[in-house]
């Protein structure tokens, strides 16, 4: 791939509001200032992103505006962008990278700005505190453009057997693949513990985690007085959401800014997903590329 062709993360940013309140950022207000740390991470000032040509923007689990691709190219000056919003799913962000990584190397793009945010710490203190839902609505002149079908979080067979959102049967479902690897739930439990573990070695020395404590496997894999059971009889510990990390990067060719070598990324095996029900994902090609840059157990 020529030089001009090759898309490269030039930028990062990152925003984490620990201690919050009622009057705490949006979602939308969250990503204008990860990207402008995203900016800062670059070296590139902030009018620099009047040249932006593609803005997308994961949807928050509770979207707080009509479209918060607009209100976020409102905010932060990219006016003449193409606005995007991906639908909900933890696959998003990485299906944004691939997409316009994929789009930079075509030509069809030059300059990009992804951005996520959820702020739902924040909101449920709203509501718990004023019974009211966050006035975190802002002024739009249309409806958002979904960069691909806005599915459901669920099947037509989940929610016939009232499956409507998968936290709520995370359990059921690792039992099942638990099944599924013939290995008994001790040995299951156990291999998800060493997994997790090593997540908590990286949350210990982050900024962003939202508990940076490093755990062990027998502390994640069985329950406690600290580690309870959650009514899906799952461990809290082996989930590893985080309800207000920010991440964002900005995409653009590699020659765009003098991207200095220490600065290129790799992204090892990426997957897009489609079609209505998609494949097993423990074997689809990224997994299995991936498998000897895996942290989880051998096994797996």
């Amino acid at each position: 791939m020529k030089d001009r062709e090759m898309p490269v993360i030039v930028g990062v940013g990152q925003v984490s509001e620990k201690e919050f309140d009622l009057d705490s950022s949006s979602p939308v207000a969250l990503m204008e200032k990860a990207v402008a740390n995203s900016l800062e991470d670059a070296g590139l000032s902030s009018d620099i992103i009047s040249e932006l040509d593609t803005l997308a923007v994961v949807k928050s689990f509770r979207e707080a505006t009509k479209n918060s691709p607009e209100a976020l190219s409102r905010r932060i000056g990219a006016n003449n962008a193409k606005q995007w919003l991906m639908p909900n799913g933890g696959h998003g962000p990485q299906y944004l990278v691939n997409r316009f990584s994929e789009s930079i190397a075509k030509r069809q793009c030059d300059f990009v700005v992804l951005a996520g945010a959820e702020a739902m710490a924040t909101a449920r203190k709203i509501v718990k505190t004023t019974g009211n839902q966050p006035a975190w609505d802002e002024p739009s002149s249309t409806d958002p453009e979904f960069l691909v079908k806005n599915h459901d979080m669920s099947t037509e067979h989940e929610q016939k057997h009232g499956l409507w959102l998968a936290p709520g049967f995370y359990a059921m479902a690792e039992n099942a693949y638990r099944h599924h690897l013939g290995v008994s739930i001790d040995e299951h439990q156990e291999s998800m513990g060493r997994l997790f573990s090593s997540f908590t070695e990286v949350a210990e020395k982050s900024l962003h985690a939202w508990y940076p404590i490093k755990r062990t496997a027998e502390e994640i894999a069985y329950s406690s007085a600290e580690n309870r059971l959650d009514p899906t009889e799952d461990a809290v510990r082996t989930d590893p959401r985080d309800s207000r990390q920010i991440p964002l990067g900005v995409l653009a060719p590699i020659n765009r800014y003098c991207v200095s070598g220490n600065r290129l990324a790799s992204v090892r095996g990426t997957y897009a997903l489609s079609g209505e029900v998609p494949p097993r994902l423990d074997h689809s090609p990224a997994v299995l590329d991936q498998r000897p840059y895996a942290v989880a157990d051998k096994r797996f």
